[in-house]
C-alpha cells in the first residue's frame, strides 16, 4: 500500500529512477502511439525482472531539458483524473488483449493533494518470460537497461527462454522431490 505520503518521501528524498522504477510526469496520450507506448513500457518491466512506473511524477530538467531520472520536488503532483478505475481497467484490458504470455498487474489509483491521483502500475517479476507486445501487426519484445527502454535481440530472446525452461525445470524437480 502506497500512499500520498510515501510518494512525497520518494519525491523529497530524490530516489532517482532506476532498472526497476520508472517516473512517468503525464497519462500515456490515448492514441495509437499512447497505446503502444504504455505496453512496451510495461512489457519491458515483465522482461527485466519487474518494476513499478508511477504516472504523475515530473522529472527534473537538464541544461538541455532532457529529463534526468530524477523527480521534481518542486513540480505537483499526481494528474487529473476524474475516474481513474475506469483508466486502469483499460490499461489491463489493453494488456490482456496485446502482451502474451499472460502478465498479472497491479493497478492502483493513488489520491494525492487537489483530487489528482498518481497511477501505479506494478509488474511482478514473471517466470513466463520472455513476454512480446503484439500490436497492429507487429511484434516487439522490449527490455529494460538501467533507466532506458530497448528492443532484445534474438539471441537475447533464445537466452531468456532457455533460462526461463531452465527454472520450470528446476521447480518441477523441487515439487516431485517434496
Amino acid at each position: 500500500d502506497i500512499a500520498e505520503a510515501d510518494l512525497r518521501q520518494i519525491v523529497g528524498a530524490g530516489l532517482e529512477e532506476h532498472l526497476q522504477l520508472e517516473y512517468k510526469s503525464a497519462l500515456y496520450e490515448a492514441n495509437d502511439r499512447g497505446n503502444k507506448e504504455s505496453l512496451l513500457d510495461i512489457c519491458m518491466f515483465a522482461n527485466a525482472g519487474g518494476g513499478i512506473l508511477l504516472i504523475g511524477i515530473n522529472e527534473q530538467r537538464d541544461a538541455d531539458g532532457q529529463p534526468t531520472g530524477m523527480p521534481d520536488p518542486n513540480a505537483e503532483l499526481g494528474v487529473e483524473l476524474p475516474n481513474p478505475e475506469k483508466l486502469l481497467q483499460a490499461y489491463d484490458a489493453r494488456v490482456v488483449a496485446n502482451i502474451e504470455e499472460r502478465l498479472p498487474l497491479e493497478l492502483y489509483p493513488i489520491p494525492v493533494a487537489n483530487n489528482r491521483h498518481v497511477i501505479a502500475i506494478r509488474v511482478p517479476n514473471s517466470m513466463s518470460k520472455p513476454h512480446r507486445v503484439h500490436y497492429q501487426g507487429h511484434a516487439y519484445f522490449p527490455s529494460r537497461r538501467e533507466r532506458q527502454r530497448y528492443e532484445m535481440d534474438v539471441r537475447e530472446i533464445k537466452e531468456m527462454v532457455m533460462r526461463t525452461a531452465s527454472r520450470l525445470e528446476e521447480a518441477r524437480d523441487k515439487l516431485r522431490s517434496e
